[in-house]
């Protein structure tokens, strides 16, 4: 179970650490925009907020996962879309060089990111350790109800107390694995970062 808490806990501050690096690889692009050519600068932006929203449209239904993978598709396109609107900017004759040095390489990142961030949220543990975890909650508890019953009285401090426990444990195990279903949420943490 230590190991179990330990991997679901890790892996919850792996994706609140790809949030920020996404939040601050989407502040680069929006700055390297302002590198394009004067008259692309408003399709840029405008391609760019389409993307973000698209982006936020994903992770509010995260916990279905085939629609997720549907908007993340939406994403996608969008993405090419945007991609094409960048290299039209940094193929003019009068685009500054920091097109191609800077906003490029901005958009790639977004775009390696926003895959990042999809996989960690698809992914979990395997199905085995959750049975795994049960059956030692399983045995814990019939090897702590056989010792209460041979002694001479029944400490009912310690069975709710341990019962409880394991029951809070497991459910934590669960609820930072998932993020997006139980008490702790990540959105909480989204909802803090600017836009």
């Amino acid at each position: 179970m230590a190991l179990s808490f330990s991997s679901a806990a890790k892996q919850f501050e792996e994706r609140r650490a790809l949030i920020v690096e996404e939040a601050n690889a989407t502040g680069t692009v929006r700055l390297s925009i302002s590198l394009a050519p004067q008259d692309l600068r408003p399709g840029l932006n405008l391609a760019m907020d389409r993307y973000q929203a698209s982006r936020r449209a994903s992770h509010e239904v995260a916990g279905d996962e085939s629609a997720f993978r549907k908007r993340f598709a939406a994403t996608q396109a969008l993405q090419r879309e945007l991609w094409s609107h960048a290299v039209e900017a940094a193929s003019r004759p009068d685009a500054s060089p920091g097109v191609n040095m800077l906003l490029l390489p901005a958009l790639n990142r977004l775009f390696d990111l926003a895959t990042v961030r999809a996989m960690a949220l698809t992914t979990h543990m395997p199905d085995m350790v959750f049975i795994v975890i049960g059956i030692g909650v399983i045995i814990a508890s019939v090897l702590t109800g056989y010792s209460q019953g041979t002694g001479k009285g029944r400490s009912w401090l310690h069975v709710v107390a341990f019962t409880s426990l394991m029951a809070l444990v497991c459910y934590t195990i669960m609820d930072l694995e998932y993020p997006r279903l139980g008490i702790i949420r990540i959105e909480a943490f989204e909802a803090k970062l600017p836009s």
